[in-house]
Parts: C-alpha cells; structure tokens; sequence
C-alpha cells in the first residue's frame, strides 16, 4: 500500500511571511497592552477619576471581551483571520482617535474604551494572531507563538517611553491621536500578508509535504492505531465534554485574576513605591525588553518539554514578583519584580499553544474564545479590586498578596492539567500524524 510520511519544503515556507508581518503588528499592539498603563494617571487626574472608576472602565472592557470572544472565535473560524485582523485594527485605531477627541468624562471614556477600542484590540491583535499561527504551525507552535509575545515586548521597550514623553509633552488628547493614526496606517496593511490556512495555498503545516513512499506492509488497507489528542480536530461540544477543557479554562481564568490587574495599575504601583512617572514608564519598557529573549527561549522549550510544567514555573515566578514589588523600599528591588514577572509573561505563549495541543487547529478559535468567555469571570473585577484598595488604603499591599497567593493556585492548577481523550468514535490511520 501507499502511505504518506511528511518531508519539509526547501523554499521558504509562507507561514514564516505571516509570522514576519504578525511581528510587525504585535510591535505596534504593544501601544495598547503595555503603553495604555502610561495613559491612567493623567487620564484618571484629567477627568476626576478615582482609580476604582479608572479602573472599572478597564475590568468592564474585559468583561466584554469574555462576552465577546466566542463570537469573535467562530466569525474568524468562518472567515478566517485576515478579514477579522483588518477590522480590528481599523477598530482599535478609530478608537484611540475617538479618546482623544470626545472623551471629556467617565461614561465617553466607558463607551469609547469598551465598545470601540477595546474590541479592536481582542478581535484584531490577539484572537485572529493567535489563530493564524496556531493555523500554519504545529510542530513549532510554541516556537512561532513565543516570536509573537517577543514582538509585543520589543514594541513595549521602543514605544512606551515614547509613548510616556509624548504625553507629558504633547497631553494624554493628542498622544492617543497620534496612537490611532499609526495603528490604522501600520496594521491595516500589515493584515493584507494573512491567508486563511496552509491547505488553501496547497500547503501543510510547517511547510511539510505529502510524499507517497511504498509500505512494506503490503496492505490494502490503512492500520488503525488508538488516537491521540495531537492527531484529533475537537469540535466545540466534544471539547466542553472533557475535563481538560474546564480545568484549563479555570487556570486561565486564575492566571489573568492573579498578574492580569498588575499590567493595568503598573505604573500607578511603581510610582507607589518610589519610581517618578517616566522613570516607571522606563521600568515598564525594561521590562518588556528582559521578556523579549525569554518569550524567544520559552517558546523554544516548550516545543521540547513539558508545557504545563512551564506554564507553571512562569505563574510561581509571577507571584514572586508580586510579593517583591509589594515589599520593596528601594528603587533597585523594582528590577527584581520586573525581572520576575518578565519571565512569568514569558509563559504566555504557551499558555496559548497548549490549547492547540490538546484540542487541535480546525476550531481553535472557537475554542479559545469560550474559553476566554468563562475564564473571563474570575479576573474582570481584579483590576476595580486593586484600584479600591488603593483608594481605602493609599497603598496596594491588600492586592498584590492575595494576587500573589492565586498566582501558586494557578500554577497547582496547570500541574493537574492532562491531555483530553480523544472521543471512541475517532480513529486514525496508523501511518497519519499531525506530528
């Protein structure tokens, strides 16, 4: 009989061209994740907020992106991530334009953040990325995704300082301005690369081929062998039928409450403990810089070792950080809390390749996205909770320690995590493997 062993193509493969130009539009994503923290202060002073209502806007956005993120998983299912890329990022331009020219109090700057600016960014920078590559790649998954991560901290370490100047210079109106104009001038076209899968090219995975070789079982008909998780496409309804699934969405969810709230309030907590507002905006840059070769490393090893175990290490590292920032008195053991937690967002793409491993690529996004919506529960109001504590308190010491403690609970959660079975009804060829 015939059956087909995978060779690598020796041209370049076409989804390194994506992860090029998904690089480029990490690097410009990061204005938003990491450079939106340098826009609280002057924003929340600007318009009278309390740092509790600052921050409500921010933990609404996310309870928004969990409503919307299943919704988004199955639109970039159908119509794949170059349509749902461009969108986005048009969105999430308009947006940061739309906060600097009518955002005068709290419910513009509430409807703004989270209907418009905030929507652009899941739909367009995190969802349909994340699915694209998880689309092209599978042997090095977590390789391809820990570039994407990179990306976002080399964007982080160029433009957050510049962002931070820029507002204390030009005003947090006009810098948000320039922000949406550059997104929409860069990202817009950057999308135009992306195609829907490698088997819409006539490509596989990788950049493999098909080559037929002769069998030297001589059999007419394929061997069947029990599935593994890696070789099985879990629909949605197969997938939420293993505890897999929960359990993963419930350390998601764990995770993003534990370290999620500190990336808003980053700034804000620096200045807490010493740093002046640039010099904190420059510690956030630093760093995204240190987690740039450590999203490079970790995406390496994880396509070698134990993901879980990984993922793990990084939420430990994570909850060191907090109890470091929470307890220092000096300006030098900031750099030990940004050094921890680098390494902890380190893990973020792996994080995220674990789900291609263990549920596959065809639904991926779909998958993702209900994941997103349920995990989304135990971590939108963190943020609201920190800034609370800090307008009670004049201090972040009855946050951060308790982010700490569920930072080891999520890491205890992922050790228990273990590959799902394969439904009976499911078999594959023996000589057929997606890796």
């Amino acid at each position: 009989m015939l059956s087909r062993v995978l060779k690598t193509r020796k041209r370049v493969f076409y989804g390194w061209w994506i992860v090029a130009a998904g690089s480029g539009l990490t690097l410009t994503g990061a204005m938003h994740g990491y450079g939106f923290s340098v826009f609280f202060l002057p924003l929340s002073q600007s318009l009278g907020l309390s740092r509790t209502a600052t921050s409500l806007v921010f933990a609404a956005a996310r309870l928004e992106g969990g409503f919307e993120a299943p919704i988004a998983g199955r639109l970039i299912d159908r119509f794949g991530p170059r349509a749902m890329l461009a969108a986005g990022a048009a969105l999430a331009g308009l947006g940061y334009i739309l906060l600097g020219l009518i955002v005068r109090d709290f419910w513009s700057f509430l409807l703004v953040y989270v209907v418009v600016l905030s929507t652009g960014f899941s739909v367009g920078f995190f969802s349909a990325l994340q699915v694209a590559y998880n689309t092209w790649f599978h042997k090095y998954r977590a390789t391809v995704l820990g570039t994407l991560a990179a990306s976002n901290r080399a964007g982080a370490f160029l433009l957050v300082p510049a962002i931070s100047f820029l507002v204390y210079r030009l005003g947090w109106q006009t810098t948000a301005i320039i922000v949406g104009v550059i997104i929409i001038v860069v990202v817009v076209p950057l999308a135009q690369v992306f195609r829907r899968s490698p088997e819409s090219m006539g490509l596989l995975p990788d950049g493999a081929v098909l080559t037929p070789v002769t069998s030297p079982r001589h059999s007419s008909e394929p061997a069947e062998r029990k599935p593994k998780a890696s070789d099985h496409d879990f629909t949605l309804s197969e997938a939420m039928k293993t505890s897999a699934f929960w359990l993963m969405t419930l350390a998601q969810g764990v995770r993003a409450a534990a370290l999620g709230a500190v990336l808003v309030h980053a700034v804000p907590m620096l200045v807490w403990k010493g740093a002046g507002r640039q010099e904190a905006a420059n510690l956030l840059g630093t760093m995204a810089l240190i987690g740039m070769p450590g999203a490079l490393i970790m995406g390496r090893l994880a396509d070698r070792l134990n993901k879980r175990v990984l993922i793990a290490l990084g939420s430990i590292a994570g909850g060191l950080a907090l109890l470091i920032l929470n307890g220092a008195g000096e300006t030098w053991h900031l750099y030990g809390f940004i050094i921890l937690y680098a390494a902890a967002e380190s893990t973020n793409a792996v994080m995220i390749a674990i789900v291609g491993d263990f549920f596959g690529r065809k639904h991926f996004a779909t998958l993702r996205g209900v994941m997103q919506f349920f995990s989304t529960f135990p971590s939108f109001g963190m943020p609201v909770y920190a800034g609370w504590v800090w307008d009670r308190t004049d201090s972040y010491t009855l946050a951060l320690v308790p982010f700490a403690m569920a930072a080891v609970v999520a890491a205890v959660l992922y050790l228990m995590l273990r590959p799902p079975k394969v439904p009976a009804s499911v078999s594959v060829p023996a000589g057929v493997s997606r890796g």
